[in-house]
């Protein structure tokens, strides 16, 4: 279940902007809410309205655009088809964000990721199982193009193998390309959940 998307420079949001699933302190409608064990209860549904023109649709948009590129990825020489707010022009050249906290089988995961038309900035992805966040992993581009991935212990577990082979498949990972879409085509078992719930 979704509880949270944010996203930033993206279409029509230059500024970074949420839509919150988390329920109020309000007791007035239980049967809105679902039964939660993380403490904090999440809305059964919600509705997104304003004018026309106010950036529905284009919420939408951000969404469909993280989801495919979660799941479907990106061929070698394709660029990211990325649409940055063009109406400023320090926007045009700067990344766009966008983040999911998702809440499934049991595991609070925030996953997101930044980037722009040729690649990914950054990427992250945390778990909360019981209590703990934990880090799955981290990924950064420093500025001479080298992508730098760091794992959780709840990723890489503490064989040597398991670490070698997420490294082999972090170095093998395109610049234009997500590392969880890496890590799923690899079939790497921890990331399944979460690429089944986007597809």
């Amino acid at each position: 279940m979704l509880v949270q998307f944010t996203v930033k420079n993206f279409l029509s949001f230059k500024e970074e902007s949420s839509l919150n699933l988390l329920a109020t302190a309000d007791a007035k409608h239980p049967l809105h809410l679902m039964p939660n064990k993380k403490k904090k209860s999440i809305l059964r549904t919600a509705a997104v309205y304003g004018a026309n023109g106010s950036g529905k649709s284009n919420l939408v948009k951000a969404i469909t655009f993280a989801k495919s590129l979660i799941v479907d990825g990106t061929r070698p020489d394709q660029r990211i088809p990325v649409t940055p707010f063009k109406l400023n022009e320090e926007s045009r050249k700067s990344p766009s964000r966008f983040e999911f906290v998702i809440n499934y089988q049991d595991t609070i995961y925030t996953y997101g990721f930044v980037v722009n038309e040729s690649e990914v900035k950054e990427e992250w992805l945390f778990a909360i199982r019981n209590v703990r966040e934990v880090r799955l992993f981290e990924r950064i581009t420093r500025s001479n193009g080298k992508a730098k991935v760091e794992f959780g212990p709840s990723l890489a577990g503490k064989k040597a193998k398991k670490h070698q082979f997420l490294s082999f498949i972090a170095e093998g990972t395109r610049p234009n390309e997500l590392f969880l879409h890496e890590l799923y085509q690899k079939n790497v078992k921890d990331v399944l959940p979460l690429i089944n719930w986007f597809r």
